[in-house]
């Protein structure tokens, strides 16, 4: 597209700045994240506040060696006795007002972060890198908020050790914890142990947020979305995990917080503290409260779920008026490389020819899809035309439109479709009256109702072609004809070399034989 089509397909900017940053969609997920941290956080604050006491009390000046608690149990049975049935939320409010922009920030920067480091990444062809650039997307999240809130995450760590009962407890909120240690060891005091943290941080919340982001994209083919008790099981498992593995550096950065505002300096610094914990204490002790940390996890992982949950149930709208014809062109468009082969089979064979994908594809398939497709074309004089293909789901007041750029077929290719395709997103709550501002025209419009299949870097797609009497009603859908599509491509990344490509695509072409005969038919153009 040329610079004048973009612009006016853009409809303004919609507080979109050149460098790609959406400031409405950060804000969406600045609320989203941050009213899901704040339900989950107050659900499990008993649990955060026996992880903590079990960890931190070696270090407390306030827990007398022969007053430390054995375990949860012990935790659970002497708080209520010793403090109170609300003391099991003492630095709650605190824990709430640190994790609104802690969780926020990880959102709202991770996905800031994923536009920096993915650009360019194909997640179906470049499963290694996908995974890193989500791991390294993570981290770099994580690590940006942990800068701004530290002092809040310092404050709710003194607060939820404080055994004290009244007028004994050594800080009486959050205000007065900043306050007296700022006085006693300045900023450096609330800022101990920022450095582990920086490194704890990295390595939770790179597996916190890559995993959980590669296990979306691998139970969520084809753009669907998880319900939300699939969601929260993968986010449980993330979360424990992730939690487990950073456990040791989450036991030193609080133990060097446990420093601030007391004068018998037990550790020298982070290393020192490791040292002799794992001296003193034994190898284990880094894991105090890590049992009752697994328990906590089920926190992070209502707060993923929440947090897919309310993004799934925000209105579409929000990233496009439906007052207004607006279109937003995305920052990204990716070109590639097309091999494709197409054939039928009639609906007599779908059994079998299910049973023979299933055997040759990976598991986990196929997935089912209802998209509606529309196919525009430009006349240029003597030129060969411009072939635009548009598609969403079917039924949806989704905004999202999967745009495809399609060149003619490569001459030199005779048994394989060779052509150049640009894919990109496009949203838009008008996509007739964009088209149309481009010059293009429609040439037909179909419903496309068929199964996915994959085996590595195959794509199969089975499908019915669904048809009305009446153009613009599809209320009364019926099959147009008594066949199904078949389809198989692999997309090669542009400018890279395809002959291999399709060498497998014809491999894999041939052993559907005799069900489906899969050949060059550019029955698109024709």
């Amino acid at each position: 597209m040329g610079e004048q089509d973009k612009k006016k397909a853009g409809g303004g900017d919609g507080g979109k700045k050149k460098d790609g940053f959406d400031a409405k969609k950060f804000a969406i997920d600045l609320a989203s994240g941050g009213t899901a941290a704040a339900v989950s956080k107050t659900a499990v604050a008993p649990i955060e506040r026996v992880k903590l006491l079990l960890q931190v009390q070696d270090a407390s000046q306030h827990i007398a060696a022969d007053k430390r608690y054995k375990g949860i149990i012990d935790v659970l049975v002497r708080v209520p006795k010793e403090q109170g049935v609300l003391a099991f939320w003492r630095g709650n409010l605190a824990n709430v007002i640190r994790y609104f922009p802690t969780q926020a920030l990880n959102f709202a920067f991770k996905d800031t972060y994923k536009r920096i480091f993915m650009e360019g990444v194909d997640k179906n062809k470049q499963f290694g890198k996908f995974f890193l650039m989500n791991l390294a997307s993570g981290g770099a999240a994580g690590a940006t908020s942990l800068a701004f809130v530290y002092p809040l995450d310092f404050a709710r760590t003194r607060l939820a050790a404080d055994v004290g009962k009244a007028g004994a407890r050594e800080f009486n909120g959050l205000a007065d914890c900043l306050v007296k240690i700022f006085k006693s060891d300045g900023p450096i005091g609330l800022y101990r142990g920022f450095f582990v943290s920086v490194q704890g941080i990295i390595i939770y919340r790179a597996a916190y947020f890559g995993c959980f982001d590669t296990a979306k994209m691998y139970f969520a083919k084809d753009g669907q979305k998880l319900n939300f008790f699939v969601s929260w099981a993968i986010a449980q498992v993330v979360t424990v995990s992730s939690g487990i593995l950073s456990y040791p550096w989450d036991t030193v950065r609080r133990r060097m917080m446990m420093q601030s505002g007391r004068k018998d300096i037990l550790y020298k610094n982070t290393l020192d503290c490791a040292i002799k914990i794992v001296k003193n204490e034994g190898p284990k002790a880094l894991f105090k409260g890590a049992l009752s940390n697994v328990f906590r996890g089920t926190g992070g992982a209502l707060v993923l779920a929440f947090y897919e949950e309310i993004q799934n149930q925000l209105p579409q709208s929000i990233y496009g008026s439906t007052t207004t014809k607006e279109t937003k062109l995305p920052s990204s468009q990716y070109q590639s490389t097309e091999c494709i082969l197409y054939g039928s089979i009639t609906n007599l064979e779908k059994g079998q020819f299910i049973e023979r994908l299933k055997g040759l594809c990976d598991p986990g398939g196929p997935v089912a899809f209802f998209e509606h497709n529309m196919v525009f074309k430009l006349k240029t004089g003597t030129d060969s035309p411009v072939q635009v293909q548009m598609r969403r789901r079917f039924k949806t007041d989704n905004l999202h439109w999967h745009c495809r750029y399609i060149a003619i077929p490569e001459t030199a290719v005779k048994d394989v479709i060779v052509r150049k395709v640009i894919d990109s997103l496009i949203y838009s709550n008008d996509m007739m009256s964009f088209v149309k501002s481009l010059g293009l025209r429609m040439e037909y419009e179909y419903i496309a109702n068929g199964f996915l299949f994959t085996k590595r870097d195959i794509r199969v797609i089975m499908y019915q072609v669904m048809c009305s009497d009446t153009i613009g009603n599809y209320n009364k859908l019926k099959q147009f004809g008594e066949s199904f599509l078949v389809e198989a491509s692999i997309l090669v990344p542009d400018g890279q070399p395809y002959d291999g490509a399709i060498k497998n695509l014809k491999e894999f072409a041939d052993q559907l034989l005799p069900i489906c005969k899969l050949e060059y038919l550019d029955y698109i153009n024709k």
